[in-house]
Parts: structure tokens; C-alpha cells; sequence
């Protein structure tokens, strides 16, 4: 499991596989928190727990196994989708 510099395993982990999927799709971290929230329940991280595991998957420090080639298309996505709504 991924742990932070300074703190126990991210609660986000679980959903690893599924969280990089939906911010391919554009979505931000409050939508992709609500989606865990209606598919998850109780399981699903806290709001701040789930920005903050965005927030490492988007700078590469979630895992150390975490493909860095993957990570910058990854953003890539995320940001044309943003630019395609409108948002920046």
C-alpha cells in the first residue's frame, strides 16, 4: 500500500484502479469523491482524502510503482477534457 511522507496508507488505495479512469474522464476530485460515495458507501474515502490521493496520482507520489509515461498522458487528458468544457 502507498503511504505519504508523513502519514499512515492512504484510504484511497482500494480504489487505485478505478480513480486514474475517471480522472482520464475529465472529472474533478469532488465528482470523483460523490461517484465513490454512490458506489462505495461507507468504504469510500473521506472528500480530503480522495484530493489528496488525486492529488499524488497527478504529481507521480502515490506508488512508487506508479508508471510516470502513464502519469503525464494521464494529465494530459485530464487537462485537454478540462479545456474541452470550458474550465481553463
Amino acid at each position: 500500500m502507498g503511504h505519504s511522507a508523513n502519514g499512515p496508507p492512504s484510504g484511497c488505495e482500494v480504489f487505485r484502479e478505478e480513480t486514474p479512469a475517471k480522472i482520464e474522464q475529465g472529472l474533478e476530485e469532488a465528482r470523483i469523491h460523490r461517484d465513490l460515495v454512490e458506489e462505495h458507501g461507507d468504504r469510500a474515502p473521506s472528500y480530503y482524502g480522495t484530493r489528496r490521493f488525486i492529488t499524488r496520482l497527478r504529481h507521480g507520489t502515490a506508488s512508487q510503482s506508479f508508471d510516470p509515461l502513464a502519469l503525464h498522458a494521464l494529465n494530459k487528458r485530464h487537462t485537454a477534457g478540462r479545456a474541452a468544457r470550458g474550465i481553463i
